[in-house]
């Protein structure tokens, strides 16, 4: 319950995070090989939730600096970040959904959840990291890089 507080208090007193807002395209870097790995939450700001969710997510960020993993947020309520959410199936998870995105043995994409949708706690920066982590060594190739 503190753990939530603080979070609550943290996106009062500051509204912008470091986790970057990209466009529906950014997958494309994924399939061009440009970025191997890519983070990206889709969220709402109406959403409390995802607003509880971004303080962690932006330590997470800071902390995986220099890596091979950039994360991105898309906002549903763009319409085109909407159609990106209902493309990947990620609505189906719920609000926020965070996945790892990657290229799969056949170049394909593809992804890893990195919340599960049945557990209401979110993880903290440091878990975070760790679940990238360890997808990102499950993924072709992501234990040479």
């Amino acid at each position: 319950m503190m753990r939530r507080l603080v979070a609550c208090l943290a996106v009062v007193a500051c509204p912008a995070f470091a986790v970057k807002e990209v466009p529906a395209t950014a997958l494309d870097r994924v399939k061009s090989g440009k970025t191997p790995f890519l983070a990206l939450e889709f969220y709402s700001k109406m959403c409390g939730s995802c607003q509880e969710f971004l303080p962690m997510l932006a330590e997470a960020e800071k902390k995986l600096k220099g890596s091979q993993i950039d994360i991105g947020k898309i906002n549903i309520e763009d319409k085109a970040g909407r159609e990106l959410a209902e493309a990947e199936g990620a609505l189906q998870d719920g609000l926020p959904s965070l996945r790892l995105y990657f290229k799969d043995k056949k170049g394909e994409l593809t992804f890893e959840r990195i919340l599960d949708p049945e557990v209401a706690d979110f993880p903290d920066a440091d878990e975070i990291v760790s679940r990238l982590e360890t997808a990102k060594m499950r993924a072709p190739g992501g234990d040479e890089l």
